[in-house]
């Protein structure tokens, strides 16, 4: 699962300066109208000492000019926050956000800069350019491994190719393929994993135009390694049957 990028500011919360996220962040990590974030924050019942201390009331101006309401939140009131928050992908960003509240703690407490609010600004564009770089690094990655598994299918063929040099049509070939007690492809004419480890077939996503979306679909090349166990074990040794 790819994660975006975090940033956690440097603010005053009645007074103190903190490291702060806004609600309006929250509520674009967490999949969250902001106006529900909003809510939850005045309904929360906490102590009006602690709610002055990691709640600041701040605003914003939207694409019309219109400004609006948000919170600037510390990392003590991040976690209550989102205590309520369930599931995996919201646990995935809570991990995300105390990370980068203790990094931004750790940085500043070994930097002790003389203007905390500069520094603390550098140090935003500096992580972002961090996590950039990494991303950077995750999506080359992926590209690196998609060439690889392609050029891994140079020495495969198609179930078409392999059909005409049996002899035989590529239906009879997946019927054979699928028969009860053979049990080689399930649904899709994908094969089962036990194949595929073998070395017999190779399964890539083909991508395709669906309408005017890109999508992919799963395509199951049979290997060298395949065509000759298929044709011995189906065909018989000396061609087709």
């Amino acid at each position: 699962m790819k994660m975006e990028l975090v940033n956690i500011g440097k603010e005053e919360i009645n007074g103190e300066l903190q490291n702060v996220v806004s609600s309006r962040q929250i509520a674009d990590k967490f999949g969250k109208e902001h106006s529900k974030v909003l809510r939850t924050i005045e309904n929360l019942e906490l102590p009006e000492e602690f709610t002055k201390a990691n709640f600041g009331l701040s605003e914003y101006i939207d694409n019309s000019g219109k400004k609006n309401k948000m919170f600037l939140i510390s990392r003590d009131g991040f976690s209550f926050l989102v205590m309520g928050f369930t599931g995996k992908i919201a646990a995935a960003w809570k991990v995300k956000f105390i990370e980068a509240f203790n990094k931004m703690e750790k940085a500043l407490l070994e930097k002790k800069p003389e203007n905390a609010i500069e520094w603390a600004q550098a140090f935003i564009e500096s992580e972002t350019r961090r996590q950039e770089l990494e991303l950077k690094v995750e999506e080359d990655k992926e590209k690196v491994e998609f060439h690889d598994a392609v050029t891994n299918t140079e020495d495969c063929k198609t179930f078409d190719e392999v059909a005409k040099t049996l002899g035989t049509g590529r239906n009879k070939l997946f019927k054979k393929l699928r028969d009860n007690d053979a049990k080689v492809l399930m649904k899709g004419n994908i094969p089962y994993q036990k194949y595929i480890d073998q070395g017999y077939f190779r399964v890539i996503q083909q991508a395709f135009q669906k309408g005017d979306k890109d999508a992919v679909s799963p395509k199951t090349l049979i290997t060298g390694k395949g065509f000759t166990w298929i044709k011995k074990k189906f065909y018989g040794h000396l061609g087709v049957e």
